[in-house]
């Protein structure tokens, strides 16, 4: 299987700059991040959003302004950069905060399923942190986010 990060439509972003690639092994600490601070399930979405203070946008009947104005709004919004996980196995992508969610559409396209937005910001030694702000592209038109960190 070929990394979601070598399709042309992500290269040209990540030879703008407005991308960094991250290694899997970031992917795989973020898979676990995941698994220790959110509660799951199988079906439908990854995040059980039932269980968590959250707010849901129909994505496919907005435009991107609308789309970056919500999320800006929930605690993804309340950190810098936002990184992208496609699978744990897989190399991940980071960029600005409002650039990552203008993009979203173009950043999961041929990236099919559910995928997870984190909200990222880096310490003092550039090391990734990452906060209780995320959002969930179900694959099927909605937006899920955490409204509380």
């Amino acid at each position: 299987m070929t990394d979601y990060v070598d399709a042309e439509h992500i290269r040209e972003f990540i030879d703008s700059g407005s991308l960094e690639v991250l290694d899997a092994s970031v992917s795989r600490k973020l898979e676990a991040w995941l698994q220790e601070n959110f509660p799951l399930r199988d079906w439908s979405t990854i995040i059980d959003w039932d269980r968590l203070r959250s707010t849901t946008l129909q994505w496919n009947q907005v435009t991107d302004e609308e789309a970056v104005l919500w999320a800006m709004n929930t605690a993804l919004g309340r950190l810098p950069y936002g990184v992208l996980l496609y699978d744990p196995d897989q190399p991940s992508v980071a960029g600005q905060m409002e650039f990552m969610i203008r993009n979203l559409d173009s950043l999961v396209w041929k990236a099919p399923g559910c995928r997870i937005l984190f909200g990222a910001q880096r310490n003092d030694v550039g090391e990734w942190e990452f906060g209780n702000g995320v959002l969930e592209f179900n694959g099927k038109g909605e937006l899920f986010a955490t409204t509380d960190s």
